[in-house]
């Protein structure tokens, strides 16, 4: 009589592997769940699709909690200026003003 163990085994790593493949595929990580290395090439990879003048509200779904912002007037008009993390300082785990574009 054989054993049915390898068989078993077989169809265990089998829909290991499906699944894993699946996740791979489909599983796109929410910006708050990035780490910091993550979050900082997203941030530059999709700065190239900001437009000038765009919505404030399309940016903030597009890259999430800005790491810094200002309010400022210009020409008598208010603007509000959004930091986003886009390179590394120096290695000392905090996020600074000169590690960020607006």
């Amino acid at each position: 009589m054989k054993s049915k163990a390898p068989v078993v085994i077989g169809v265990v790593f089998t829909i290991y592997v499906i699944f894993v493949a699946m996740t791979m595929m489909f599983y796109e990580p929410k910006l708050e769940d990035m780490d910091w290395e993550d979050r900082q090439s997203y941030n530059q990879q999709n700065l190239t699709h900001l437009n000038l003048g765009q919505n404030i509200n399309d940016i903030r779904e597009r890259f999430g909690a800005a790491d810094f912002s200002e309010a400022k007037n210009s020409n008598g008009k208010p603007m509000h200026v959004l930091f986003y993390r886009t390179h590394k300082g120096k290695s000392d785990g905090k996020t600074t003003k000169d590690e960020c574009t607006p």
